[in-house]
């Protein structure tokens, strides 16, 4: 019967391993946890002025909403669809969510 070689990591390597890791969630605090304020796709009249009520971003061990960029091309002098994009950071990354704002006529024709 013949034994297979192991693989053998010594035990400094697997606990800077184990400690990169674990400073990675600390830090990070693991999958973002996204909450639309509002509703995910609104609908606003032509000409009114329209606020984004934004998102919260939670991880597992804190708040990072004032972390997420925003890009907007809402216009509500304009008929038509538009995005809201929130970008969460997430590791070296971004995460992306979009909100659709709906900018309809509801002026009746006179």
């Amino acid at each position: 019967m013949s034994l297979e070689p192991a693989i053998i990591i010594p035990l400094p390597f697997l606990l800077l391993f184990l400690l990169i890791v674990a400073t990675m969630v600390l830090y990070f605090g693991g999958i973002p946890i996204i909450e639309y304020k509002g509703e995910k796709t609104e609908t606003i009249g032509y000409g009114e002025t329209y606020i984004d009520k934004g998102i919260n971003v939670y991880t597992k061990f804190k708040n990072v909403s004032n972390k997420v960029i925003v890009e907007s091309n809402v216009n509500t002098s304009k008929v038509g669809n538009y995005s809201i994009t929130y970008k969460v950071p997430y590791f070296n990354q971004y995460k992306i969510y979009t909100r659709t704002v709906n900018v309809v006529d509801t002026k009746a024709p006179s």
